[in-house]
């Protein structure tokens, strides 16, 4: 997902426009999660690899991202990073999930 001290990083450097992107990003991925979207996590991919992306994956990969949901929005996470989205385990770059699901 987003690494908080990366955020923090743009903030600082004067990159406010895409930290304000990600920003937006984190509240509407948030937001999709809590309301019972089982999908959420293709904003989180539309936004890294371009609106759509998500819809390309093969079956086997979405299906893979959405159980992997709730690891990464746990309560704990949540409340212990504040307004960043957080992994606790390195996120997979889709394009190299879809090789890998694709025998690529």
């Amino acid at each position: 997902m987003i690494e908080p001290t990366a955020v923090n990083l743009l903030r600082r450097a004067g990159e406010l426009l895409l930290y304000e992107q990600i920003i937006a990003l984190r509240d509407t991925y948030f937001s999709a999660f809590k309301s019972g979207d089982k999908e959420a996590a293709r904003y989180v991919i539309g936004f890294l690899n371009g609106n759509g992306t998500f819809n390309t994956l093969s079956q086997r990969t979405r299906d893979y991202i959405v159980g992997r949901q709730p690891a990464t929005m746990s309560e704990r996470d949540q409340e212990r990073h504040g307004p960043y989205v957080h992994r606790s385990e390195p996120a997979m770059d889709p394009s190299a999930m879809r090789k890998r699901h694709q025998g690529i």
